[in-house]
């Protein structure tokens, strides 16, 4: 009986160890790239949801208070959230007045320090009513906001761009 030992030792070689890692080490690379990716896209549609929630509540206190936009008075760029509103928690309101606590309790939130309004659930948000007046006459609502530009490539340029809902409807 002869023992015949191979020529050649089976096995892996350090040069293919080193390829294996090689790739192992790139697809892993590509999922933390996508997670990157995903964690973006998750935050920007969260920016979407929001705003698409505040552009709905403005349009509910404004169809709640129709006097107020048919005399026009829903025109807003801009809300001052360190002023405390003085139509808040009272009875004794004009339209106009409701419609100025309308327009704060979005931008700013539901009372002064609550935190969920347009300042503070969208980055550098803002909103903007104009309703025109009459009856008959549309209103339009535009909220804007910054949102994660760089949605691919490779993900080191993190430039923020405008984004904005528009809504125009008759209350």
């Amino acid at each position: 009986m002869t023992n015949k030992c191979p020529s050649r030792a089976a096995g892996f070689t350090l040069l293919e160890v080193l390829v294996a890692v090689l790739l192992l080490s790139i697809g892993l690379l590509g999922l933390a790239s996508l997670q990157t990716w995903g964690l973006r896209a998750t935050g920007n549609a969260t920016y979407r949801s929001q705003a698409t929630l505040l552009v709905n509540e403005m349009v509910e206190r404004i169809r709640a208070n129709q006097p107020a936009a048919i005399d026009g008075y829903y025109v807003f760029n801009s809300a001052n959230c360190n002023a405390v509103d003085r139509c808040f928690g009272t009875d004794e309101c004009t339209s106009a007045e409701i419609a100025n606590a309308d327009y704060y309790a979005v931008v700013c939130g539901n009372g002064p320090g609550d935190g969920a309004g347009v300042d503070d659930v969208l980055p550098n948000g803002t909103l903007a009513v104009n309703c025109g007046g009459g009856a008959g006459a549309q209103c339009d609502i535009e909220v804007a906001w910054q949102e994660v530009a760089d949605m691919g490539g490779t993900g080191t340029n993190n430039a923020a761009r405008e984004s904005a809902l528009r809504l125009v409807f008759v209350p």
